[in-house]
């Protein structure tokens, strides 16, 4: 028989998706398969029917709103994949960590709200517990609102976290089961003594210290990224120093040979006052051969020459070949380090795409110079075994060709006002980036 004011209290009720379905979409808004607004609408049209639907059925046949908990999170994860980019394991991340706020809100108002439901006899909630439940949830949402917005898509684009996030989501999954457990079968057992006080302060704080906890994960990672950048700028400085030790050989290599050119001008003097072509060819060919083999140099900048260098060798060590066309000015129009990392990245992801080649398809190639005298472009191209899908946002879809930096360098570039884009034609996986170097003059200028 239908009872309008249970259905209203349903309603209610389920109205808790609203701020669950927020707390899943703050962290993706920027890595969508689709447009903004039409997720937006979907997750209004779903809102609409999880809410209206589940209330319909409970209240025709007295069911708990727990009973269709189950079907109506399946349908809800299902959809939410369906629209974001991030693998599976971030995704239980973000959504477990939805339905744990939510656990939580629930669990909290029957502690807050026992004296007010122990006289409630049938299934739906209160109209004050309903209230007190949502208002809690919206309260949650906006504590955890910024970690979800700000922080966490940084924590899911770290690729040195991925092994953690291939477990880390059974956290919140397990929390979420706790809070389910705890829910209290006879609320007249929390009037005993001081249960009820004792829970109240303890579910609170632990509710706080899973905050504190998902805070000092974004700290450590911090810290990892910040070791990180010294992993570049060292290897940078390396880079240099070996270079400069290079240049060095190079120069008493030279000094030695000019020294050296007087004495060997007059033998082949002497050997040609003698007509002796033979002797005078075998010495030639013994002189050339004492020859070391030719400086390479790669680029005018100092810092991007030794780097280009320094990989040069590297992938030589792994029987890669390398084309490097670096037609750069010696003051770089941009941040130097910047650009360094964005390039060493590059090369040290190509490089270990390249490996896994038969040595004889191996080859990277370089490409970088002024467009125009208000752009710069980079290209990073290495050849590929097999197609390599691309997600809605030009991001490979399969790990293996993500790289361990091609998400930093994704971020480094937009910080720099640049743009990248990948292809992957041809057997080829080309890496274009294009820097608009007017902007970052404007900005100069705005700060100075």
């Amino acid at each position: 028989m239908w009872n309008w004011l249970f259905f209203c209290r349903y309603l209610l009720e389920f109205t808790m998706l609203i701020p669950a379905a927020v707390c899943c979409l703050l962290p993706v808004l920027n890595d969508l398969r689709i447009a903004r607004s039409r997720v937006f609408v979907l997750a209004g049209v779903f809102l609409a029917a999880g809410i209206t639907v589940p209330s319909v059925i409970c209240t025709l046949t007295g069911w708990s709103s727990n009973a269709l908990l189950l079907p109506l999170l399946l349908t809800a994860f299902l959809l939410f994949r369906s629209v974001c980019t991030y693998k599976t394991d971030r995704l239980l991340f973000i959504f477990f960590n939805a339905t744990t706020l939510m656990a939580w809100s629930s669990m909290y108002t029957l502690y807050l709200t026992t004296k007010h439901e122990m006289g409630n006899n049938d299934a739906p909630l209160t109209f004050l517990s309903s209230a007190v439940s949502l208002g809690l949830a919206i309260l949650t949402m906006l504590i955890y609102a910024s970690f979800l917005y700000k922080r966490l898509p940084s924590l899911l684009d770290m690729p040195r976290l991925d092994k953690l996030w291939r477990w880390f989501f059974l956290l919140p999954l397990a929390v979420t089961l706790f809070f389910i457990f705890v829910v209290p079968i006879d609320l007249a057992n929390l009037l005993v003594g001081r249960i009820r006080v004792i829970s109240l302060f303890s579910w609170a704080a632990m509710i706080l210290i899973q905050y504190a906890l998902y805070q000092f994960l974004w700290y450590v990672a911090g810290h990892l990224g910040h070791e990180e950048q010294l992993r570049q700028e060292n290897l940078l400085l390396h880079a240099e120093e070996d270079r400069y030790r290079q240049l060095q050989e190079h120069l008493l290599e030279t000094r030695v040979l000019r020294h050296d050119f007087r004495q060997h001008i007059r033998v082949l003097s002497e050997l040609a006052g003698k007509d002796d072509s033979e002797e005078l060819r075998r010495y030639l060919a013994d002189y050339v051969g004492s020859i070391g083999e030719e400086h390479e140099h790669y680029c005018a900048n100092a810092a991007v020459d030794a780097l280009a260098a320094w990989y040069r060798r590297s992938a030589e060590q792994h029987g890669t070949a390398m084309e490097c066309q670096l037609l750069l000015p010696r003051e770089l129009p941009l941040n130097v380090n910047d650009y360094c990392m964005i390039l060493g990245n590059l090369l040290e992801n190509a490089l270990h795409a390249s490996v896994l080649l038969p040595e004889e398809d191996r080859i990277i190639r370089i490409k970088s110079s002024m467009i125009g005298g208000q752009m710069l472009g980079l290209s990073v191209s290495n050849r590929i075994a097999g197609a390599v899908p691309l997600d809605k946002t030009g991001m490979p879809v399969q790990k293996e060709r993500e790289g361990i930096g091609l998400r930093s360098v994704a971020s480094a570039v937009a910080k720099s006002n640049g743009s990248m884009v990948i292809d992957t034609d041809s057997g080829w996986f080309n890496v274009n980036i294009l820097f608009n170097l007017s902007v970052l003059s404007q900005e100069g200028d705005s700060l100075s």
